[in-house]
């Protein structure tokens, strides 16, 4: 292709046309990032609307049960050795005044996740939390777990991957976390987690959470071995990742989302400079143009300045993404500061950027609109 064809292409992908991979690999290499900003914004504007028009957001409450991980990622700074003293394991009744304080606050989802815990000896741990929530909070929606989560169980208990979402169903998870996908490049995986599942795994439990009813999300993690080692083209690692969901999707249309967010260094792993703005800048843009089966694209704010995600608000992100209600018992356990983005802070970030700030439920539900039965609870502009 000739650098001519960069226009073309653009225009067709800005149109909502089908772009090839090779297409899609053409623009991510060869265009501007001015010129991938304007036809990514084109594209917004025709799905979403512009200036004026609404942008969302997700409340829940992130309820990690447990720190305990058999994976040794090297880039986690998450994971604890069972008997670390910084290791711990939660009961549903350890959470539970802090869970009923979120749902008196009007939050209605929450993120059920942890590592993969080898020290946790029966599978029904996991179902009996989950059932308790159900029956404390009915009105509660809970996703959680994950691929990662979901193969490490299966082998660990002796199940196959469709009991394993068949349990965890009944006792009340609704979707899957799009957790673990990192990266599908595998001699990257390789180098950060030799322990965990390939992403065709990955991609192959999600199908099997998709037969089974539950929806998910699917995520990217750049800037790790893809920024800096010069045996991995970037462009290419990360639009295979995308070429792969982007073809899944095309078969089963299960992935409500997909964000794409930043490595963050931690205490010098792999990297010591996060990637740049403008790589994720081109990363998003590329998602909107390219994963046209991809409506709603969530931003990584969590690494993002209040300028950077008012701009991406209209180049590429239709949803901000999770606004976390970190509960107290974990957060000081683990010995991290609260999540300080608050729900009023978010709305005020999207209405400063010329949008309109609507909270929305997992399965994108606009709670303003009176169908969904909790108008009052929506959009309240209250401090955490």
């Amino acid at each position: 292709m000739s650098d001519n064809d960069v226009y073309d292409i653009l225009d067709k992908a800005a149109s909502g046309q089908w772009v090839a991979f090779d297409e899609g690999l053409h623009i991510y290499k060869n265009a501007s990032t001015q010129d991938l900003v304007k036809a990514s914004s084109k594209r917004m504007v025709d799905l979403w609307g512009g200036k004026g028009s609404a942008r969302t957001y997700l409340m829940y409450y992130l309820l990690n049960y447990s720190n305990v991980c058999a994976e040794n990622c090297t880039f986690c700074n998450y994971w604890e050795a069972d008997k670390a003293e910084k290791a711990w394991t939660y009961q549903f009744e350890d959470v539970e005044s802090s869970l009923e304080k979120y749902y008196n606050y009007g939050g209605r989802v929450i993120l059920f996740q942890g590592g993969n815990n080898y020290a946790i000896e029966n599978f029904s741990y996991y179902t009996t939390f989950l059932n308790k929530i159900k029956e404390r909070f009915p009105e509660i929606l809970v996703f959680g777990t994950s691929p990662t989560e979901i193969f490490f169980w299966a082998n660990k208990y002796g199940m196959s991957v469709h009991n394993v979402i068949k349990e965890l169903k009944g006792a009340g998870l609704k979707a899957i976390a799009g957790a673990g996908a990192e990266i599908a490049h595998q001699p990257i995986r390789d180098l950060m987690f030799s322990k965990k599942i390939t992403f065709e795994k990955w991609l192959d439990v999600m199908d099997e959470a998709c037969a089974q009813g539950l929806s998910s999300s699917a995520s990217l993690m750049f800037g790790t071995y893809d920024g800096i080692d010069d045996r991995f083209d970037p462009e290419f690692c990360r639009l295979e990742h995308m070429d792969l969901l982007r073809e899944r999707q095309s078969k089963t249309s299960h992935y409500r989302a997909f964000v794409a967010w930043m490595y963050q260094p931690n205490e010098g792993k792999i990297r010591t400079e996060p990637a740049s703005y403008e790589e994720y800048i081109r990363v998003v843009c590329m998602a909107r143009l390219y994963m046209r089966n991809f409506p709603n694209i969530q931003s990584s704010y969590l690494s993002l300045n209040e300028q950077q995600v008012g701009d991406s608000l209209e180049y590429a992100i239709n949803c901000i993404g999770g606004v976390l209600y970190t509960p107290e018992l974990v957060t000081g356990s683990v010995g991290a500061e609260p999540n300080n983005l608050s729900r009023k802070k978010v709305i005020d970030w999207i209405e400063n950027s010329g949008y309109k700030a609507e909270e929305r439920d997992y399965y994108g539900r606009i709670l303003s609109d009176p169908y969904t039965g909790r108008s009052e609870l929506a959009n309240q502009l209250v401090e955490k």
